[in-house]
């Protein structure tokens, strides 16, 4: 991972007509069929050979500037340094699915408008939509022909830090709570990159956490059946010594599954409640025994 400052650059804003002449010719049923046949390295020069020819013949014109006398990048050099990214950038894309990596949504800034659609970047370790990370790569404007947005220019990176260079500039001032501490392995990794020592703080209540058994499921069918079985199982828990019947809440790993346990629970649990976007209204201030929650690792937190 990296930290990094980014930038527009107007000229790149005539990579457009790139951009749109990749997707087409990647989508193209023909094309499907040569995939087949051609091994990876030799699907990319395909694809290259066909963008660039278009280029040479002014089909796609790209702005050229005597670079004897100014400043200005060689154009038609970046693109033959970028067109292979590009292209494999493409195919990437056109096998990702949305509500997973990421999602079509309205766009929640201040000033758009209120039928903007925009691509968002989903974090599937926490749930949180990361509204201003954008793909490199072409990868974020292919996805934004893919759902047919409006296309935006590409921007390049102009400063980079890895998080590891971020935080050692703190030196011996890093100070932190973590619910976990790691294995010893972990431990010894972080003493021997940030010199950080550990200790583990005691509770200051018993603990009434219970962890149940787990079990693997490998099709998504038993798996649905043995969420179903749980949750009837939590719901419907009484005993002698009163009703002990509890909410429950199911995390998945995306948007995607939260959608698909919504409408496998439909019928038995039809006021199950779902939380999926950090800017969903949640309407549950208290929950009650027998109230059900499907979100993504967003609840989690």
């Amino acid at each position: 991972m990296v930290l990094y400052l980014s930038h527009n650059i107007d000229t790149l804003k005539t990579f457009e007509k790139i951009f749109i002449s990749i997707w087409q010719t990647v989508n193209q049923p023909t094309f499907d069929q040569i995939n087949k046949t051609l091994m990876d390295d030799d699907l990319i020069q395909a694809v290259s050979e066909i963008i660039l020819e278009q280029i040479e013949h002014k089909v796609i014109e790209i702005p050229e500037y005597d670079s004897n006398n100014c400043d200005y990048i060689n154009m038609k050099m970046f693109v033959k340094r970028r067109m292979s990214v590009w292209i494999r950038s493409a195919f990437h894309v056109k096998e990702m699915i949305p509500n997973d990596a990421y999602i079509v949504t309205k766009d929640a800034s201040e000033n758009s408008s209120k039928s903007e659609v925009k691509i968002t970047v989903m974090d599937k370790d926490t749930g949180t939509e990361q509204l201003s990370t954008r793909w490199s790569n072409g990868v974020h404007q292919f996805l934004q022909l893919k759902h047919t947005r409006r296309l935006t220019p590409e921007s390049l990176k102009a400063v980079f830090m890895s998080n590891m260079s971020f935080f050692k500039r703190y030196k011996h001032n890093i100070v932190g709570l973590t619910g976990s501490l790691g294995s010893s392995d972990e431990q010894n990794l972080l003493n021997k990159v940030y010199q950080l020592r550990f200790f583990e703080l005691p509770r200051y209540k018993s603990e009434l956490f219970r962890e149940l058994t787990g079990s693997v499921h490998t099709d998504q069918n038993t798996r649905l059946e043995a969420i179903k079985n749980a949750l009837n199982r939590e719901i419907q828990l009484k005993s002698i010594n009163g009703d002990r019947r509890r909410a429950v809440l199911i995390i998945s790993e995306n948007v995607k599954s939260v959608l698909i346990l919504k409408e496998y629970l439909a019928n038995s649990y039809p006021n199950a409640k779902v939380y999926k976007s950090a800017y969903e209204k949640f309407q549950i201030d208290q929950l009650h025994p027998g109230d059900v929650i499907i979100a993504t690792n967003l609840a989690g937190r």
